[in-house]
């Protein structure tokens, strides 16, 4: 018996990668909520601080391939979705080194994002429920008028995820007060790895030289102190006997 191959084999779309639903829209003529990829116009100058977003909702990986982390997560946690890894993206951030980000600002800066939100809302002239109500009252309406309304609708959906998104925001991580929070840690080992990548190079080949190019590079804002040079490393000689005080 012969075994055809060929036969087996599936051809698939990747309809999520990395484009928004206007394009779904206009060459598949379907969208989605959940789309990773969609954004929000955000025209004003709210900002929220980006590694504090991430960290409240367990968001990983680098921009373009933001996941949500279980592994982080306490219990079970469906909030996240593919319209808050697309917040996450789209919402206007910043992160300035080692600045942490002040609460009462945090807490304005979403309360303008959500404003801003609900006046891309108030622009439609439905509402998501009423959008709802026309899709289950109409069942024979044609494929164009339906695929029309639910692209609106979804829209609507993905925004109003979105403002939901900055209201938990300011619930799990704002209501502290005034108090700055500690950035996520791995910038804090980021910054570790370089102290001691520039004092094994400049172990190796020369305080001044290293010192310098570590500079020029960004790695330091200044020489080392005399109490950084005397650090004992495993392996390596004392730094004190290289460079005597």
């Amino acid at each position: 018996m012969e075994f055809n191959s060929i036969a087996c084999l599936q051809m698939t779309i990747n309809y999520m990668s990395g484009k928004k639903n206007d394009m779904f829209m206009e060459r598949y003529g379907f969208s989605s909520s959940l789309n990773p990829w969609d954004n929000i116009p955000c025209s004003g100058n709210a900002r929220i601080h980006l590694d504090s977003f991430l960290s409240v909702f367990n968001i990983s990986g680098l921009r373009e391939e933001y996941y949500h982390n279980n592994l982080l997560s306490k219990g079970e946690d469906d909030f996240v979705d593919g319209a808050v890894i697309a917040a996450a993206r789209t919402l206007p951030t910043w992160s300035e080194g080692d600045i942490p980000p002040i609460p009462s600002i945090e807490r304005k800066a979403a309360r303008e994002l959500q404003e801003e939100c609900h006046q891309i809302l108030a622009e439609f002239p439905t509402t998501s429920d009423q959008d709802k109500q026309i899709l289950d009252s109409n069942p024979q309406a044609s494929r164009t008028l339906e695929a029309s309304i639910k692209y609106r609708l979804h829209r609507k959906l993905f925004i109003e995820k979105v403002i939901q998104a900055l209201e938990l925001y300011q619930d799990r991580i704002l209501s502290g007060g005034d108090v700055a929070w500690p950035r996520p840690r791995r910038r804090g080992r980021a910054i570790a790895v370089r102290i001691i990548f520039v004092i094994l190079l400049s172990n190796l080949y020369g305080k001044e030289r290293m010192e310098d190019r570590a500079i020029e590079k960004g790695f330091m804002k200044e020489r080392m102190s005399s109490t950084v040079r005397c650090w004992r490393l495993p392996s390596f000689k004392p730094l004190e006997r290289l460079y005597p005080m």
